[in-house]
């Protein structure tokens, strides 16, 4: 009896500390421009060879992965700035289009910038608890909306997004280096051929939010074309 109370309190525990992750999926049709002759001769020429002599599609699977790819991705939506709330007792959510406030900055760290956010009204917001590389900044600064301000950790511009429902909450803003970022969001990108004789590619995303896991492959197809 103990034993069970113990295992149910602990997966209690577990689930109260571990953020959901989602998984999103996108199928992309690859036009292969060889005609079916070209590639009777390609297969032909592999068998005689011994060699494997990849076709088009498999090329564009593993381009679909490569790092200036996901890079460009990363850069165009801004995906080394992430904010979490607070969700129930331990557990931190994700936000993305639902984060009330949007930050940019012109530093990308060695190791990552945090720092803690909260809105005083719609012009103005409350920076705080600020961490460069590790290291504990001093600031403990109200900004204006929209301006650029210079702070310890480069230029710093927070814009507000309105109908958020965490405007009252406290946003935890960390900031990563890209190079580190892109490899993060790799590791979550798997791609591969729907069925081996097909020209159907799927891609599949885990992320711990719904929105941000879809604009990631909306906009890798989009850098893609």
């Amino acid at each position: 009896a103990l034993s069970v109370f113990a295992c149910l309190s602990l997966a209690v525990v577990y689930l109260n500390i571990t953020p959901p992750t989602y998984q999103r999926q996108a199928v992309m049709l690859v036009k292969d421009d060889k005609s079916a002759g070209k590639s009777q001769e390609l297969q032909a020429l592999s068998e005689l060879s011994g060699a494997s002599i990849s076709n088009s599609v498999d090329n564009e699977v593993y381009i679909l992965r490569s790092f200036m790819l996901m890079q460009e991705v990363v850069k165009r939506l801004h995906l080394n700035v992430n904010y979490t709330v607070k969700d129930g007792w331990l557990k931190n959510r994700t936000l993305y289009y639902d984060s009330p406030v949007t930050v940019w900055t012109d530093t990308d760290p060695t190791s990552g910038i945090s720092m803690k956010m909260k809105l005083i009204d719609e012009n103005q917001v409350q920076v705080y608890d600020v961490r460069y590389n590790g290291e504990k900044m001093e600031m403990n600064e109200v900004i204006a909306i929209g301006d650029t301000v210079q702070t310890p950790v480069g230029n710093l511009i927070v814009d507000i997004q309105e109908n958020s429902p965490y405007t009252d909450k406290e946003i935890f803003v960390s900031i990563g280096n890209i190079e580190n970022t892109t490899n993060a969001m790799l590791s979550k990108l798997t791609t591969g051929l729907l069925d081996k004789k097909s020209t159907l590619v799927q891609l599949t995303f885990k992320e711990g939010n719904i929105a941000r896991a879809d604009a990631v492959l909306n906009m890798l197809l989009k850098v893609y074309s």
